[in-house]
């Protein structure tokens, strides 16, 4: 009974067997193509992130070369004021002793040209010296 069941149906049942078979495996593929995506996905986002990071690492190490620059810079500005003041004292202070021997020597005061002005630290856009000196973040070396 089983033999003559096999081959009438034997074909049929292969026939279905194999579809069954096919689909079967066509799903498992698809399946793991589906895996297999997510992980690259998930790959590509973390090289993505770490390009980002690496990108973001050397940006605030030129961000923090540029803030010790400018810091240093202010630091010969503020050291080349305080020479033009200490010179710009003197110079009223010769002018003063000029005109006291002048006055000595019963001569008329001695006529000087007017001295050039030196900004302040206030007056050089808006940044004081306490300001730059006092910086947040990472300390210059």
């Amino acid at each position: 009974m089983l033999s003559t069941f096999w081959q009438d149906w034997g074909g049929a049942i292969e026939w279905a067997i194999g579809v069954f078979g096919g689909w079967w495996a066509r799903a498992g593929a698809t399946r793991l193509q589906s895996q297999r995506n997510s992980i690259d996905a998930a790959t590509q986002h973390t090289d993505e992130m770490r390009l980002a990071l690496e990108r973001e690492q050397a940006l605030q190490a030129v961000v923090l070369k540029s803030r010790c620059e400018a810091q240093e810079s202010w630091r010969i500005l503020y050291k080349r004021e305080a020479v033009l003041i200490a010179y710009h004292a003197a110079a009223i202070g010769a002018r003063l002793k000029v005109h006291e021997q002048d006055v000595a020597n019963g001569r008329p005061p001695t006529p000087f040209a007017p001295l050039p002005g030196y900004p302040s630290a206030q007056e050089v856009d808006g940044i004081s010296q306490t300001s730059v000196g006092s910086s947040a973040g990472k300390p210059c070396s």
